[in-house]
């Protein structure tokens, strides 16, 4: 695994998410990672937003110790809504989907901030349905222009999408890979097409696999 980022970290963050952040994590266990989101307009928190945590850890909380430890929060910050993955048990369910799977074998850390170009959470959902999401995707943009020409930059967050599952898929997961085999798609000069061709061959290759409907329960593990 590579590095964890670190808790200073943090402090890049905007200070209404920092601040949070910081009371939080230092009532929860140790962690491994932590996603946070909610409610943003240009990427900056609104006065209105939830201050959403999913804390991802190597320990099992009884739902117990949970009940107390968000009553805890909730004295400190009303607006924050979090929860926590065990690591040990989510893999032992088959919950952990694609993307959590890229983040803990990268070691990221994410504050308020997008994933591979997309808001977290992202969908939680099997390898096959994020493949067919990106196939979708694909078909709206060839369909509909783009008034603002504004397409090489959704061809770009596809590929990234893309790229993590078929990591996913051959069990690896590297960032410097990652950015390299997106390169590598954006200087085609038929990005669309191999997009297509790839995006293809990833659904087929998660249609032949198992267990994959296992992997949308955990939504309701997020969202409660």
């Amino acid at each position: 695994m590579g590095q964890l980022v670190q808790s200073y970290e943090l402090s890049k963050l905007p200070d209404a998410w920092r601040i949070r952040l910081t009371d939080v994590l230092a009532l929860l266990p140790p962690c491994r990672i932590v996603i946070c989101y909610g409610s943003q307009w240009g990427g900056i928190p609104r006065m209105s937003s939830d201050y959403d945590v999913l804390v991802i850890g190597d320990q099992s909380l009884t739902d117990q110790k949970i009940v107390e430890l968000r009553r805890s929060v909730r004295t400190i910050w009303l607006d924050v809504d979090w929860r926590w993955l065990s690591i040990q048990g989510a893999r032992a369910n088959r919950l952990i989907n694609p993307t959590l799977n890229w983040i803990i074998q990268t070691g990221c850390v994410l504050g308020d901030a997008t994933l591979l170009g997309e808001p977290v959470p992202t969908p939680i959902l099997s390898i096959l349905g994020a493949a067919q999401d990106v196939m979708v995707e694909l078909e709206d943009l060839q369909q509909w222009d783009d008034p603002w020409g504004d397409d090489r930059r959704e061809y770009r967050q596809l590929a990234k999408r893309l790229v993590v599952l078929e990591q996913t898929l051959s069990g690896i997961a590297d960032s410097q890979k990652l950015s390299e085999e997106v390169q590598h798609i954006m200087e085609s000069p038929d990005v669309e097409n191999l997009l297509m061709r790839r995006t293809e061959q990833v659904i087929w290759q998660a249609r032949h696999m198992t267990g994959n409907a296992g992997d949308r329960m955990l939504e309701s593990i997020i969202h409660g």
